[in-house]
């Protein structure tokens, strides 16, 4: 067989899982390596409920949705509280958090965005605050926009590459369609997509064959990266980083539920706590019942562990609901993730830039500008066929 139809992906995570689906519709021979097989997409089923150990939906468009029916996969959307979303700052809990005049200086920047959107656009190596001085209301940066996005890119978001994180905004790309989970949770997805691949041809493996003069896509880890890359390219890469996020999951009796309900609340000026999704206000199946669960995540660096994290996100609860009996938590499950989010920051900016396209190596991962499942499927195809066209001339 012609080597030049043959792919080796490298990680089987769901960055490598998406390559190896739209890399088989181009007709590639696929083989799936990874020795470790410990994938991030984690859902654990306890006694209380589901916990999700990283990521709770996926942003939903046609690409995703062309997947699922194939995979036969079915998916909910976000019940009708998901739309609602809390600000929570100096104790107060609120959905907007400007008042009206800070409001109404928004007006200029829509006026731009429609008739002179290309003055928006970041400059090469513009870190997001640089660019939302000339761009946005501060207040409106760091009341709204700033908090928004530290759920998704975590801490420092100053610092954030301003190309990697707006490029949804400013370049065509898949329409958002809502989000969507699972009945049984996240894991639901990459296990169905395994099986479907399996069935399909492709084959998974620990370790990589023996003379192999084919096509390679590296999907691990920036941190993590196979032999088969580039040592040019392991030089360029080292200086992508990651930073650590740690998660816990409350259960909690019903009684002593949120006074709100909504998606969840991004937090301003609560030391190492960035967020909270309502799990049991977003989708069916999450608790049993009687309790209700709920999600926080917090920097890593400020708690790596349990009882710390515990402890912190009992005091905010109070702040935010009042005082409660605490023996009304039932149960919590904690993760601390270490190097497992990239960071998209100048450097990252910079390293994407400088990576060269090497003979039959390719790269398609959470730090290739692809951040968030729905982003990767909406991206594979494209991937696909550029790989494709590199392997025909």
């Amino acid at each position: 067989m012609n080597q030049n139809n043959e792919v080796l992906v490298f990680g089987s995570g769901v960055s490598g899982l998406v390559a190896a689906y739209y890399l088989n519709k181009k007709g590639f021979k696929v083989s799936v390596i990874d020795p470790y097989n410990k994938p991030i997409l984690q859902t654990l089923e306890v006694e209380e409920g589901i916990v999700e150990l990283a990521a709770n939906s996926i942003l939903f468009n046609e690409s995703a949705k062309k997947m699922f029916e194939e995979l036969d996969l079915e998916y909910s959307f976000y019940k009708a509280a998901g739309k609602k979303k809390y600000f929570f700052r100096k104790n107060i809990i609120t959905r907007w958090p400007l008042n009206f005049f800070q409001s109404l200086s928004l007006i200029g920047f829509f006026f731009k965005f429609i008739f002179f959107k290309k003055s928006l656009e970041p400059k090469k190596q513009e870190t997001l605050k640089l660019w939302s001085l000339r761009t946005l209301p501060t207040a409106f940066y760091e009341r709204v926009f700033k908090r928004a996005l530290q759920g998704v890119y975590g801490p420092n978001v100053d610092n954030l590459s301003a190309n990697l994180v707006l490029s949804s905004f400013f370049k065509p790309g898949a329409k958002g369609l809502g989000s969507v989970s699972f009945y049984n949770g996240m894991s639901t997805f990459p296990k169905k997509l395994k099986e479907y691949l399996k069935a399909e041809g492709v084959s998974f493996k620990s370790e990589e064959p023996k003379d192999f003069s084919g096509i390679r896509v590296i999907s691990t880890p920036a941190h993590s990266l196979p032999n088969a890359t580039p040592e040019v390219h392991k030089k360029i890469l080292s200086k992508v980083s990651y930073h650590n996020i740690s998660t816990i999951t409350l259960f909690v009796d019903e009684k002593a539920k949120a006074n709100i309900s909504g998606f969840g609340v991004v937090f301003e000026d609560v030391k190492g706590v960035l967020g909270l999704i309502f799990n049991s206000d977003l989708f069916d199946n999450r608790a049993k019942e009687g309790l209700v669960s709920e999600t926080w995540i917090l920097e890593g660096g400020h708690y790596s562990i349990e009882t710390e994290a515990l402890s912190a996100v009992l005091d905010v609860r109070e702040r935010m609901n009042g005082k409660f009996d605490q023996a009304l938590v039932k149960s919590s499950y904690f993760k601390n993730w270490s190097k497992a989010f990239p960071v998209y920051d100048l450097n990252l900016e910079e390293a994407l830039s400088e990576l060269s396209q090497e003979d039959k190596v390719y790269y398609f991962a959470n730090w290739t500008g692809s951040l968030g499942i729905g982003k990767m499927m909406a991206k594979g195809e494209e991937f696909s066929e550029i790989v494709f066209r590199g392997a025909n001339g």
